[in-house]
């Protein structure tokens, strides 16, 4: 009996030793193609050893206990994360045995030498479509800056990256300083009947950005995003075709050295066959790699592309997976699914009436949020922090628990009519379309922190958040900064001149004043006030009726001469106060300036003696 127990001691130790010995190594790229890939293969204990080479991907642990490491050294092994994200990603309670050793980390999306900036580099934030930024929202906000553009309406969502925002109007691509909006370039669409018609992605130096009706298809341009000049155009197949209206491209999704995005278009006059086509390029030359058609009556409901080169589209009445170097179809969902955003290792979709969760993996579905009626009609979703936000009609806001499917909470304002959402730092940013409204709740409680007012019409898409502010565009009024801080450059300048400076009465005075116009962009009216203060302290004032209209950078001047005679008030020190008042009307004067505007004053003094 213990010689028989003896034996099963011994066979156990053998098999523990036997299952222990069973971790994998997985090597990048024999085993798998990209490094998620191989984290996405992974068991815990596994370790992933990638080749020398360098890689273009943003990688996330998903909260395994692995290690990923490098055959030669950090010497020999990049991972570039092409500026559209965190480049390595430990988020889901990863502990001490997940270890990441011997690469070199670069081209994260902070954008900034300290590395603080989230910026956000393009539509929704990220090729996932979280929507989602580590950028803080204020607790009150107030104009910073605008910018009026030409071109047509801005009808797209801007980028903000590296300290510049880039927004389309109809035919145009411009570049903004972000601190100030004042233009640093911009690029014309010369092309046929073309515009542009997508929001602009920017990763490393490039811009990506989509044009409509070019070579009868729509094309994607690839721009210097230092100067604006083009690197690379190329339409959907090449010059020519049969489809000779209404082609645009969609918003470039960037992975690695590749791009994915779709060409739609639409055939005799509006009226024919309708399509569309999901192509990837070479995002440094513009070749085209690989392409999908599909000729259908449905319009693609978008992508969403997460580590590991896992692209998740919308099309042809099903939602797809596929491993987006070949294309190698994954799994396929039957069902007009729109709008995937990747998060968590979820994929979040929606109908008309619902809102869908699928495991990322296996496609099989996890829950479904049913949108009673008439309350329906969900807009994207937006992901952070284990919760799914979203719109529906009727003027609802709602908050799920992004696991399990619950409501968390929900805002109710039956005038509004919510749009997509932005998060912040556990705050949310969503305009109201009706009421010309901007919100900003808790995202913990639903609680609203503050409303911003809109002149004119309000945005039509979603806000970027980026370094603290809050970048928005509309099609009537160009774009709008917001932020805590009050505008850092003024909109007018005084001065005033008096000569001589000092004298015995009588005596003649002469006075110069110049209001000035220091908006480049802009043009903006003034009043104003000419206060006196005479040698025995009596006081005087006089506002100039109406308003002074300055064009942009036009400087006002005014130059007379005045006889000051020999009267006891005027012996002693003549001041002289000029205030130019800003009066120009919103949205282009809002808070924090005064009341009344911005004003800029400027004094001088006149010394009299008597005989």
């Amino acid at each position: 009996m213990k010689s028989s127990l003896r034996c099963a001691v011994v066979l156990l130790a053998c098999l523990a030793v036997r299952f222990s010995a069973q971790a994998l190594v997985i090597n990048v790229p024999l085993d798998q193609p990209t490094i998620q890939a191989g984290i996405d293969a992974a068991s815990p204990g596994d370790t992933v050893l990638v080749a020398d080479g360098t890689y273009y991907e943003n990688i996330n642990f998903l909260g395994k206990a692995i290690t990923v490491t490098s055959v030669n050294g950090p010497a020999s092994t990049t991972i570039d994360g092409s500026s559209t994200g965190n480049v390595v990603t430990f988020q889901s309670h990863e502990g001490r045995d997940s270890l990441l050793e011997g690469f070199t980390i670069t081209n994260g999306a902070s954008g900034t030498e300290t590395g603080t900036v989230d910026w956000w580099p393009m539509y929704r934030h990220d090729t996932s479509g979280s929507a989602a930024s580590s950028s803080t929202v204020p607790d009150e906000v107030h104009l910073i800056w605008y910018r009026g553009l030409t071109g047509g309406q801005t009808s797209q969502p801007l980028s903000v990256m590296d300290g510049r925002v880039y927004v389309t109007s109809r035919d145009a691509l411009w570049c903004l300083d972000a601190a100030t909006g004042q233009e640093i370039w911009s690029y014309d669409n010369i092309y046929t009947d073309g515009r542009i018609d997508s929001a602009p992605t920017i990763t490393d130096t490039r811009v990506y950005v989509g044009l409509k009706n070019f070579w009868s298809y729509g094309a994607m341009v690839c721009l210097d995003a230092e100067t604006g000049e083009e690197v690379w155009v190329e339409n959907a197949y090449g010059t020519g075709g049969t489809f000779d209206v209404s082609s645009w491209s969609s918003t470039a999704y960037v992975s690695g050295d590749r791009i994915y995005y779709y060409s739609y278009w639409l055939d005799s006059g509006g009226v024919g066959s309708r399509g569309h086509t999901l192509i990837c390029r070479n995002r440094f030359t513009g070749q085209r790699l690989w392409y999908r058609s599909y000729y259908d009556e449905v319009y693609p409901g978008g992508i969403a592309l997460a580590p590991g080169n896992e692209l998740f589209v919308s099309e042809d009445d099903s939602m797809r997976k596929y491993e987006a170097t070949g294309p190698t179809l994954i799994w396929q969902i039957p069902g007009l699914f729109i709008y995937p955003v990747w998060y968590g290792n979820k994929v979040y979709t929606v109908t008309h009436d619902r809102v869908y969760c699928h495991d990322a993996m296996s496609g099989k579905e996890v829950w479904v949020h049913e949108c009673v009626y008439p309350y329906q009609d969900p807009g994207r979703v937006a992901a952070s922090d284990g919760k799914i936000y979203f719109r529906t009609s009727g003027g609802y806001f709602n908050c799920l628990d992004a696991t399990t499917g619950d409501e968390l909470w929900s805002v109710h304002e039956p005038s509004s009519t919510f749009f997509q959402a932005s998060i912040g730092d556990d705050r949310v940013v969503v305009p109201d379309l009706a009421n010309n409204l901007l919100y900003c709740f808790n995202g913990s409680d639903g609680s609203e922190v503050w409303t911003y007012p809109f002149s004119g019409d309000a945005s039509g898409q979603a806000a970027a958040l980026a370094d603290g502010k809050i970048y928005l565009t509309g099609q009537a009024y160009g774009v709008l900064c917001l932020g805590s801080d009050p505008p850092q450059v003024p909109t007018l300048s005084a001065a005033l001149l008096c000569s001589p400076a000092a004298g015995t009465l009588p005596l003649d005075l002469s006075m110069d004043l110049v209001v000035t116009n220091e908006r480049p962009d802009q043009t903006r009216t003034a009043a104003l006030r000419l206060d006196v203060t005479l040698g025995n302290g009596a006081f005087y004032s006089n506002w100039r009726n109406g308003h002074t209209v300055l064009e942009p950078a036009e400087f006002l001047w005014r130059s007379w001469a005045v006889h000051i005679p020999d009267f006891p008030s005027l012996a002693g020190i003549n001041t002289f106060h000029l205030q130019a008042q800003d009066t120009t009307p919103p949205p282009y004067n809002q808070p924090p300036y005064l009341p009344s505007g911005f004003t800029s004053s400027d004094t001088c003094t006149m010394s009299a003696a008597r005989p």
